[in-house]
């Protein structure tokens, strides 16, 4: 119950309120009747005069079922109760040491509370079979030597046990296990008081899976169980996974806290790392990750595996067994590469080359690459944030708090705390085909376009409060004077229309941008506009042209016009900052292709202030700029490799850099604060997040920087680090 509360599902759990002494006596009458059984007057009194004193529903179940022991010459001092239910247990469980051996019952007892859901019947005679005490004890009171834990035994002691013990379906077998909690806590407190005590029965457990120790069952020695039983008929192969051995092999090498010997047989083990992606999910094999990385911090072979698997996650899903080439793929040149600098020292990454080694021998067939064809690990990973329950069709910052808006196809906004990761308010039934979303007023405002038309909804009233639709072009939606006017911009055509949100979504005004005589006409996004604004000014241009406008929301008209330093230009996106106008251009270089070309202007002065430059590995698809104004934020898509990589500018600094990779294409992002970039990829529900503050300082990312301003007398200078001579051997005759 506890465990329940604390992951926040207490409002799933009916709790049984006590008896009151009415509910009690009819109850007991009624058990009476039903079993045909009779008790004397006295007994009857004592049965229910308990239940009064300790009325909790368990108790006196359990009570009745003592009572079952009474017969009508027991004498009254021979008919007993317990006062409270811990009493009732241990009184149960006393009595069990007296009739079938203490260490019988306290190794029994213990081995089914500390089993992984529950515990199979050959599992715990194999494991009372190994236990010396147990088998010494049995021939002690048997006065007979067995190789085995008796049968008959466990048939007896599974009889007075009765109804605390049940027997249920887990795992593709049936298992046993108790039937309340709290008879479990109480053989904790019993039997299991120190952790040596429990880490040397988990530790028992583990090299039983692992068949470390042999046993004999019936006269017959046992033999470790396999990972999978193959099923072959007529041409078609199947496997039936031994998931109790899976599972346990794991979870008890981790509660005996032996991870030197989980990393060897289990995360290391590439046919026990495949039965379990298969028969469970790479899910699990993350968890077991995680509880290694908790105690092994120094193991850098768990790092880059923990690394690989995430990389490799969407994949594995739906196809486990990729798991030999995915692991080949992304790791064989970093263990290729991975030399000792002199004799005698250790590699780097130790379990590593014996992994990869055992995915050329798999026991399933798969098909491996010959060397490194993936994306590697090494870079800045991200994190996944919970999502809707279908796939995410926009993405958009809020106005105020570390917060982010999401639309789905199931219909609904949700507005998300990045520090919590948890949704704050949920919008149902705004659209199930939301292409873009634009937060006003101080977040209580959300515009959203869906099918050549938009809607504004009053978040506060929760419906829609302006509507219009029907457009031949789509609308394409920004704001200005923090959310107080909405711009409505189509593509396609030279309209906008501006509404002010403060006064019931009024149209201010609707006018028309001329656009340059020699500019190109597209037919799909020839319009770009900046997501969000300078007071009342922001900033849009025609896809492929040499300039963009600064338009006023005010005045309804363009103010401004931002002109290319460089011939040659295409603009392919525009920003704002509190300081700066950006225009990103697209510009040739040296003949061969385009770079990126970022020209700031002054937001006061409209004045060319300086550049930015890309390099020749971006392909930038989507920007975005923190709040603090401080970085510009892209996506860059490499052409026919289906990975992106996240880039950014310093725009104060100059400097470039490439910070992390990804091995699939995002639709959408956002990046107002650099702890969280945020994006989304084609059919995904959940948001993918990277913490580019952790690494923006790191100067060895950086591809271009400002150079140092020129000193009178000297013409340029060369860092020799990024410079480095290169003397030939043919040359040194010169030197």
């Amino acid at each position: 119950m506890l465990f329940l509360q604390e992951i926040g599902v207490e409002q799933n759990i009916l709790q049984i309120p006590s008896l009151t002494p009415t509910e009690i006596n009819d109850l007991i009458t009624c058990w009476l009747k039903r079993d045909c059984r009779i008790l004397s007057t006295y007994q009857q009194q004592l049965l229910i005069e308990a239940c009064v004193a300790c009325p909790l529903p368990l108790y006196m179940f359990c009570a009745y079922k003592e009572s079952f022991l009474w017969t009508s010459y027991s004498l009254e001092a021979e008919v007993y109760l317990p006062p409270d239910l811990s009493k009732m247990y241990s009184w149960l469980l006393a009595k069990m040491e007296k009739n079938h051996g203490e260490q019988v019952i306290k190794r029994m007892a213990a081995y089914i509370t500390l089993s992984k859901n529950g515990i199979a019947l050959e599992e715990l005679l194999d494991l009372l079979s190994l236990d010396e005490t147990v088998m010494q004890e049995i021939t002690k009171y048997q006065k007979v030597s067995v190789l085995a834990f008796p049968q008959v035994l466990w048939m007896k002691i599974q009889k007075d046990f009765g109804e605390h013990l049940v027997e249920q379906r887990s795992e593709n077998t049936y298992v046993f296990s108790w039937t309340h909690s709290f008879l479990k806590h109480i053989c904790m407190e019993r039997y299991l008081k120190t952790c040596d005590l429990q880490l040397s029965l988990h530790a028992a457990f583990a090299d039983y899976y692992l068949g470390h120790k042999a046993s004999k069952i019936n006269g017959e020695m046992t033999t470790s169980q396999p990972l999978a039983w193959v099923l072959k008929k007529e041409s078609k192969v199947s496997y039936v996974f031994n998931l109790r051995k899976l599972v346990g092999t794991s979870y008890h090498l981790i509660k005996s806290n032996n991870i030197t010997m989980l990393i060897t047989e289990c995360l290391f083990n590439y046919e026990f790392l495949l039965h379990k992606a298969c028969a469970l999910s790479v899910i699990s094999i993350e968890e077991d990750l995680k509880a290694a990385a908790s105690t092994e911090r120094t193991l850098l072979d768990l790092n880059l595996l923990s690394e690989t698997l995430k990389l490799s996650k969407k994949v594995l899903l739906k196809d486990p067994y990729q798991l030999a080439s995915q692991l080949i793929g992304r790791l064989h040149q970093i263990v290729a590469a991975d030399k000792p600098v002199a004799p005698g020292d250790p590699k780097k990454y130790p379990h590593l080359p014996a992994l990869l080694s055992q995915c050329q021998e798999s026991s399933i067939p798969v098909l491996v690459p010959s060397t490194t064809c993936l994306l590697a690990p090494g870079g800045l990973l991200c994190e996944l944030l919970p999502g809707h329950m279908d796939k995410i069709t926009a993405v958009a910052e809020t106005q105020k708090d570390l917060m982010v808006v999401t639309a789905s196809q199931d219909g609904t906004v949700k507005y998300w705390d990045l520090n919590t990761g948890k949704a704050t308010f949920t919008l149902r039934g705004a659209g199930k085909n939301i292409d873009s979303i634009t937060v006003c007023q101080e977040n209580r405002l959300v515009a959203v376009t869906e099918n050549n038309s938009f809607k504004i909804w009053d978040l506060s009233l929760g419906k829609v409060i302006y509507k219009a639709d029907g457009f031949p072009d789509t609308p394409i939606l920004t704001s200005a004077m923090n959310g107080q006017f909405l711009l409505v911009f189509f593509d396609g055509s030279l309209r906008v229309k501006v509404f002010d949100l403060t006064d019931s979504c009024q149209l201010l005004h609707e006018a028309h941008i001329s656009a340059e005589d020699d500019a190109p006409v597209h037919k799909d996004h020839s319009i770009l506009v900046s997501k969000n604004s300078v007071k009342d000014c922001v900033l849009c241009a025609y896809r492929s042209g040499k300039e963009a406008m600064v338009f006023s929301a005010k005045k309804g008209q363009v103010t401004a016009k931002l002109t290319s330093q460089e011939p040659g230009v295409a603009v392919e996106g525009v920003a704002i900052t509190k300081e700066y106008f950006l225009v990103i251009f697209r510009c040739p270089f040296m003949g061969q292709r385009d770079i990126v070309h970022i020209e700031l202007f002054s937001v006061g002065t409209f004045v060319y202030t300086h550049t930015l430059k890309g390099c020749c590995s971006d392909f930038i698809s989507t920007y975005f700029i923190n709040h603090l104004g401080s970085h510009l934020v892209a996506f860059s898509c490499i052409p026919n490799t289906s990975t992106t990589e996240i880039i950014v500018w310093n725009l104060e600094s100059e400097e470039h850099k490439h910070l992390a990779k990804l091995p699939s294409v995002p639709i959408g992002g956002v990046c107002s604060d650099l702890h969280y970039c945020l994006a989304f990829c084609d059919g995904e529900n959940c948001l993918r997040s990277w913490n580019l503050a952790s690494k923006i300082n790191d100067q060895s990312l950086t591809v271009t920087a400002n150079k140092p301003k020129k000193i009178s007398g000297i013409q340029d200078i060369v860092t020799i680090q990024n410079y480095p001579r290169q003397v030939q051997k043919k040359d040194c005759s010169f030197i």
